[in-house]
């Protein structure tokens, strides 16, 4: 079973970084309860800087002897010296600890309380048979611990959006008008994903602008796990050939969004 408190030794670098790095606290406040801490001044500590936090949204840095020496005085006679000493090591602490590295710890420790808990759950959930629980507390497990990176982003609160130099930062048009007027064209090291329903034309749509990208003088290397390779070069020789017609080299449109009448109809 995993042990109810974490390592002392992480507690401290733990504490550290709370009074010092706002990220940190972000990243934690949520997610490491006081009661995994195994001394009251530890708890102390890190409920200060919680508070400090959700007050100013920031970690308590310079202003956290203040604080200390404000709410000192709430701690027992007895105790205040254990506690003094307490803080002042935290304050000294070398070397300082890695960000990323105590937040891995943190993780690992809570993904592992999680999976204990969640199997007897999952156990109790398959016996009563109720599967659908089950596997909801498997998943849940799975996805435990601490989001350390922001893989998220909310594009309309960019502050930039209206006036970054849409010429230079993207290097591919689509070719379709009524979405380059969208979206501008392809920017280098983006991710785009096409989404649609079954026969929707995703597979030519990815050929159409792989030809975009050979045309406009760029490298493209296309990966299937749906077409045979016969059938991925059918599909080629056809979008290329379409070009043999042209009155003129240059590229030519394909709307994705004109589509046959009676499609629509249907």
């Amino acid at each position: 079973m995993t042990e109810n408190f974490l390592g002392e030794n992480i507690q401290e670098k733990i504490l550290y970084l709370a009074i010092t790095d706002t990220e940190f606290v972000k990243s934690i406040r949520n997610i490491v309860n006081k009661k995994f801490l195994n001394s009251s001044a530890a708890r102390f500590v890190l409920q200060i800087c919680y508070d400090y936090f959700d007050k100013f949204n920031s970690c308590p840095n310079q202003h956290f002897q203040d604080e200390c020496v404000r709410l000192i005085e709430t701690i027992k006679p007895e105790l205040k010296n254990e506690y003094v000493t307490y803080i002042l090591r935290i304050k000294n602490l070398q070397p300082i600890p890695h960000n990323s590295y105590i937040l891995e710890r943190i993780s690992d420790f809570i993904r592992q309380r999680i999976h204990e808990h969640s199997v007897i759950k999952y156990a109790e959930n398959v016996v009563h048979g109720d599967y659908q629980k089950a596997l909801v507390t498997a998943t849940d497990a799975n996805q435990s611990g601490i989001q350390a990176v922001d893989t998220g982003l909310d594009y309309f609160s960019c502050s930039d959006l209206a006036t970054r130099n849409l010429d230079t930062q993207y290097v591919m048009k689509t070719g379709i008008k009524s979405l380059d007027k969208v979206v501008y064209g392809l920017e280098r090291g983006h991710l785009v994903a096409v989404m649609g329903g079954y026969k929707a034309a995703k597979s030519w749509f990815c050929i159409h602008l792989a030809r975009q990208a050979l045309i406009q003088g760029l490298n493209v290397l296309f990966v299937t796990h749906e077409m045979s390779e016969n059938e991925l070069s059918i599909r080629f020789d056809q979008s290329f050939g379409a070009l043999l017609s042209s009155p003129t080299p240059e590229v030519i449109e394909w709307d994705m969004l004109q589509k046959d009448e009676k499609t629509f109809k249907k």
